[in-house]
């Protein structure tokens, strides 16, 4: 199940979905997850329930038949509680992208949390989470999610003779230097028009997302027995998986 999580997880919401899956098809053996919702009132009882909160974070739980099997050693009534988070260091993307350099254009991130910054550079970059488009009520619109499933951008570093300082401890402007290529395009890209289409949806109707850009390597096993996994998103999907 862990590597399927590394390969899904791509975002925190498609890790929220991810786990929300699991639970559901894993009723026959551990007992059924019943799905609780926010905009109703909840009556409990024993059993095995989970809210989903903002669509990026999943709360499971189980109440026993009695308090008894709630007892420690001390013989008072306790609440066992394990929490991790579901995102990772990485980048976002902005709400106005588009960004041109000579003949490529380029998609504008913001750095989230604290990568690596050296092993983002020529990766393949994908793309997923979730997008706002417009519905018939302005108060509601509609939160389609979205993974690119391939590679859409990548950050090339320079050649060792166009940056002989490369393995002296190089430091990166985030602003310059740590932008994703989207296209070689002349004219430039137009993000939200890609995104449009990818979702089958007009332009004008992608009012807002929340993107995250993720590293497009599938995990694998690799040693002498392939018992060392690599792989993109272990911190912090190890936690998520245990």
């Amino acid at each position: 199940m862990f590597v399927e999580l590394l390969k899904e997880g791509t975002s925190p919401y498609q890790v929220t979905a991810f786990i929300k899956d699991k639970l559901q098809e894993n009723a026959a053996s551990v007992g059924r997850f019943e799905e609780l919702r926010m905009d109703s009132p909840w009556k409990l009882s024993f059993g095995r329930n989970y809210f989903i909160d903002l669509k990026s974070s999943i709360i499971a739980f189980r109440l026993p038949e009695s308090e008894k099997e709630m007892l420690p050693e001390d013989g008072h009534p306790s609440i066992r509680i394990t929490a991790c988070h579901t995102d990772f260091p990485g980048f976002r993307i902005k709400s106005d992208p588009d960004m041109k350099e000579g003949d490529y254009g380029k998609i504008d991130t913001e750095v989230y949390g604290g990568p690596i910054e050296s092993t983002w550079l020529d990766r393949p970059l994908g793309v997923s989470g979730i997008v706002a488009a417009a519905s018939e009520d302005p108060f509601a619109p509609r939160i389609v999610p979205y993974d690119s499933r391939r590679a859409l951008f990548t950050i090339p570093n320079l050649a060792i003779h166009m940056d002989r300082e490369t393995n002296n401890g190089k430091t990166f402007n985030r602003q310059t230097q740590l932008i994703p290529i989207f296209t070689a395009d002349a004219k430039g890209g137009d993000f939200r028009e890609f995104l449009a289409s990818e979702l089958g949806v007009g332009k004008e109707e992608i009012l807002s997302w929340d993107l995250t850009v993720y590293n497009a390597d599938a995990p694998e096993l690799l040693g002498r027995d392939s018992d060392i996994l690599s792989s993109p998103r272990i911190d912090n999907l190890s936690s998520v998986a245990a």
